[in-house]
């Protein structure tokens, strides 16, 4: 799997966060060479996963060290930001990686990351995709890494099916703490059965099945 390629729509005067590794400023451009390397990748049986949902090329903060508000309308989302996404999604992107942002446009008060209105509505019913999302780094915008494992289930309640996270001790906190909410129904079990129907499906198309089937027998 490889955590790419990013098609966030660049901006002029926009933080640099994004920089070069956006493909530019034209929609349509990003949307084509996003496909492209969705395909080079998968061809070679490397699993691409779009970046950054819903789009951070408005964005006027670093989303590392907090959690930045985009203010664009709807129309300029559905015209700028979300083609190369729909493009992606075509292409059989294997996953998309929703982000560390509020998109006013799409959810006024919740990080899409956590925002069910964002990840299940829109880019799993409006965009009708079908393959993993993951979050970013899930430590990202948070002012205490003890945030982690709450912040962790709320984006699974979303809809997420994957939960980025970079320290070894943070992720087994996270994990303790997705059994819990499985335990006692925050998450209900039926979704966590999709979620890893989900992820193993996904390991068969990559990997084959004789690989993943090694993998299910050891989770």
């Amino acid at each position: 799997m490889d955590l790419a390629p990013v098609v966030d729509v660049a901006r002029p005067g926009s933080h640099d966060v994004i920089g070069d590794r956006s493909f530019g400023a034209d929609p349509e451009t990003v949307a084509e060479l996003g496909a492209e390397y969705v395909d080079g990748l998968q061809t070679a049986g490397v699993a691409a996963v779009v970046k950054h949902f819903p789009g951070l090329g408005a964005v006027g903060a670093d989303p590392h060290s907090s959690v930045p508000t985009i203010s664009i309308s709807r129309a300029e989302w559905d015209r700028v930001d979300a083609p190369p996404f729909r493009t992606a999604i075509e292409h059989g992107a294997d996953g998309v990686m929703v982000t560390d942002v509020v998109m006013t446009a799409l959810d006024a008060e919740a990080n899409a990351r956590q925002s069910r209105t964002v990840v299940s509505e829109v880019l799993r019913g409006q965009l009708g995709y079908r393959g993993l999302i993951m979050t970013d780094a899930i430590e990202m915008g948070l002012a205490s890494g003890s945030r982690a494992p709450e912040a962790a289930v709320q984006s699974v309640v979303a809809g997420i099916d994957q939960v980025l996270v970079s320290d070894g001790t943070t992720a087994q906190h996270i994990v303790d703490a997705l059994e819990g909410a499985i335990q006692d129904g925050t998450i209900p079990r039926s979704e966590a059965e999709t979620i890893v129907t989900r992820v193993l499906d996904t390991k068969v198309r990559v990997m084959g099945s004789d690989t993943a089937t090694q993998c299910a027998g050891q989770s």
